[in-house]
């Protein structure tokens, strides 16, 4: 598998569906952990892990500009 590997990476420049989501609702006002919980299947974590996961998701270069983008548009 001569150059596989690279066509099964993830884009480094586009935001997956949740992500969007996520970003959206920040934007918006959302808190970190209110917007992760918009985007994510939170049922079974514990309120550490979302605030965890939603910080560390706001700390995404590339979710960070997206939502710095649309705030601007706001």
């Amino acid at each position: 598998l001569v150059g596989g590997a690279s066509t099964m990476k993830k884009s480094k420049t586009k935001l997956t569906h949740k992500q969007a989501i996520f970003s959206k609702a920040v934007a918006s006002g959302e808190s970190l952990v209110d917007a992760y919980k918009l985007a994510y299947r939170t049922a079974n974590m514990k309120p550490a892990s979302i605030r965890r996961e939603g910080a560390r998701l706001y700390a995404n270069p590339i979710v960070a500009t997206t939502i710095d983008g649309m705030k601007a548009d706001i």
